[in-house]
């Protein structure tokens, strides 16, 4: 027979009624067809020989095809590809001496077309090159082009660059520049070495410039980012290309009991100081006694507070009947004050009773809290109070200070006694940001004392 120029294959579309259609082109058997069913999600499935019938094969006008032999017809969205598939093997044997067989040569000569047919066929569903254009560059080595994008250069020729994410199906680096739609040049790290990492989330949109300008984004380079907008987290700033996040309404700074607004992308958008720790005392340290010479507070005291309140309990001092002194430092603890900068004054009543006596000095070295702390034991004596400091921030007007104290005294014989203290420390050029609590002599043996802060 003849072989005509028909293509290679037909494409045979479902319907949900049709089970026979027509194949024209040729084929010398039926074994050298192959059948491929595409489904409607664009899989593809080569179809069993057992699946399908083949009649007219070595006809000149083609033959037909019977798909599915049982079950459901092709649908709408399904489609059959048949196509020839003659192996490239030339089995045909001529002999010198032997008759000529006219059927024999035609068959080889038609077995070549289907061949040729075949390769045209597979070409034409190929990327080629115009005759005009010259010949394409050879590919790196497979183990060179392995996870790189496939691409064209700037004249053209075929090129393997950047690097392919193939867990997230992403190029990750870019390594030659590249030209789009003929204008403006984008730039990425040059180097397939070099691993660029953008994190959080930013929306761009790039802006097409006037007729005859060309729009350029250059990273990594001595140019300007120029002829572009950009929106959303990032804004850009022309001429000039700085580049910058998007301010939000929150001023920067520290906040104390902080009310704050987050945006759907984890941003503080507002916040504000809170107003519920107004009027509030704050626990700034606690120091707890061990045959201590002093507690000290060296650190605590800051310009955030104007008041301060300090309380003591469980004091008890190594040596019995020795006074409790309270005194101030401006240098954080490095020198005390002393030299008659304090005056104090005390009302005291013992418990049970309803006298009443004072003692005062004026001026004085420290403020004494309470003039006779005992140490016994025995008796669970210790001492315990409240003292609360005004103006520690102050550099023209006096500290002042009042307190209440409860203790035994040892000079009468184990009678508690009930200490209202006031006092003061002169004007001092500086402000105060050190307090100490010591003994008259001796170290203090247990107690703890804490100072707090009122917020203002």
């Amino acid at each position: 027979m003849t072989v005509s120029s028909v293509p290679a294959r037909s494409i045979l579309l479902g319907n949900g009624a049709t089970q026979t259609w027509s194949c024209n082109f040729e084929i010398p058997s039926t074994s050298a067809v192959a059948v491929i069913q595409q489904n409607t999600d664009s899989s593809t499935t080569l179809v069993s020989s057992s699946l399908y019938t083949i009649v007219g094969a070595g006809a000149q006008s083609g033959f037909a095809i019977t798909y599915p032999l049982t079950g459901p017809l092709l649908q709408t969205g399904q489609t059959l590809v048949a196509y020839r598939t003659v192996p490239y093997t030339q089995p045909t044997t001529l002999t010198n001496v032997g008759p000529f067989d006219a059927t024999v040569v035609m068959g080889a000569l038609d077995n070549l077309a289907f061949e040729i047919q075949q390769l045209l066929d597979a070409s034409q569903r190929s990327v080629v090159a115009p005759v005009t254009d010259v010949a394409l560059v050879q590919l790196p080595a497979a183990a060179l082009r392995a996870n790189k994008i496939l691409g064209f250069d700037t004249t053209g020729q075929v090129a393997v660059s950047g690097i392919f994410n193939t867990a997230s199906g992403s190029i990750i680096v870019e390594t030659a520049s590249t030209t789009v739609n003929g204008i403006g040049t984008i730039k990425f790290v040059s180097g397939a070495s070099v691993t660029s990492t953008i994190s959080g989330e930013a929306d761009v949109t790039i802006t097409q410039p006037p007729i005859g300008v060309s729009p350029q984004i250059t990273f990594n380079n001595a140019g300007t980012m120029s002829g572009f907008t950009m929106s959303g987290d990032v804004t850009v700033s022309l001429p000039g290309g700085t580049a910058s996040l998007s301010t939000t309404g929150a001023s920067a700074g520290t906040y104390t009991n902080a009310t704050v607004t987050i945006d759907a992308k984890g941003r503080v958008t507002t916040a504000s100081t809170g107003a519920t720790g107004a009027g509030a005392y704050i626990n700034l340290g606690t120091l707890t006694a061990a045959t201590s010479a002093s507690l000290a507070f060296t650190t605590q005291m800051t310009s955030s507070y104007d008041v301060y309140e300090l309380t003591i309990e469980g004091l008890r001092p190594a040596t019995d009947g020795a006074a409790l002194y309270l005194e101030f430092s401006t240098n954080s603890g490095s020198t005390w004050i002393g030299s008659n900068n304090y005056g104090w004054s005390q009302i005291i009543q013992q418990v049970g009773t309803t006298a009443i006596v004072g003692a005062s000095s004026n001026p004085d070295n420290q403020i004494v809290l309470f003039s006779t702390v005992s140490k016994n034991v025995a008796a669970s004596v210790n001492l315990g109070g409240t003292v609360r400091i005004y103006n520690v921030n102050s550099t023209t007007l006096a500290q002042t200070l009042h307190g209440d104290f409860w203790s035994w005294s040892p000079d009468t014989g184990g009678t508690a006694y009930q200490v209202r203290v006031a006092g003061y420390l002169g004007t001092q050029a500086a402000m105060i940001n050190a307090l100490r609590l010591i003994m008259s002599s001796g170290n203090i043996t247990v107690g703890t004392a804490r100072l707090y802060g009122l917020s203002n």
